[in-house]
């Protein structure tokens, strides 16, 4: 799966600043005008396939991104409440893939300032 799914993703959200992350301000805004045009003209023949292309995409991308299960607690992994950012977060060194935000603050970042400070303190000793 390519960044064309993860745009086709923010399209459908109108997220303008995520697009504008990955893509710039003039192709964010031409991105949202085209994906707002290929969804207005479902119905007209011409368009048929470029939704079925889009929804497509749309399914891959939440299948391998959105809504899965926190590798350290087991529970869905939600938007963060400030940011809106839906896909979790690094869950090492603690396992590998990602977990929710609250493993992130009460179990990774712990383990990571651990590792941390131990590296500080092993190449100080030395």
């Amino acid at each position: 799966m390519g960044k064309m799914s993860y745009i086709h993703y923010l399209c459908e959200k109108e997220d303008r600043n995520g697009l504008i992350e990955e893509v710039g301000t003039d192709m964010a805004d031409g991105f949202l005008e085209a994906h707002k045009t290929i969804r207005k003209n479902k119905e007209n023949k011409a368009y048929k396939k470029l939704n079925e292309i889009v929804d497509k995409s749309l399914k891959a991308y939440k299948k391998a991104f959105v809504g899965k299960d926190c590798v350290i607690c087991g529970e869905k992994i939600t938007p963060d409440p400030i940011s809106g950012w839906e896909h979790g977060c690094n869950a090492q060194p603690v396992e590998e893939g990602e977990c929710c935000h609250k493993c992130d603050k009460e179990v990774v970042l712990p383990a990571r300032l651990t590792e941390y400070y131990s590296r500080l303190t092993t190449k100080v000793t030395e």
